[in-house]
């Protein structure tokens, strides 16, 4: 589903809804956002704040940038409650 946010959104939302598992992948901007660490947070609270996504699917170029999406993602999941 590509688009922008505010229409693939309300589909997820619908097709979770339904039931079904969600996918979220090309988390971080399909790798363009690897260096802005705001846009990472950003988009990995985003995407956990939906409440629809079921899994997220990250590429790694370098073994620190699973430890950073980790610890982003635990970071996200604690504000979320």
């Amino acid at each position: 589903m590509d688009g922008p946010p505010k229409n693939v959104a309300p589909a997820l939302k619908k097709i979770h809804d339904a039931g079904k598992g969600v996918i979220g992948m090309k988390i971080i901007g399909q790798g363009r956002w690897r260096d802005d660490p705001d846009k990472r947070a950003s988009s990995i609270r985003y995407v956990l704040g939906l409440g629809s996504v079921d899994v997220m699917v990250v590429g790694f170029e370098k073994p620190e940038e699973i430890d950073n999406v980790k610890e982003l993602t635990k970071i996200a999941l604690e504000a979320k409650g």
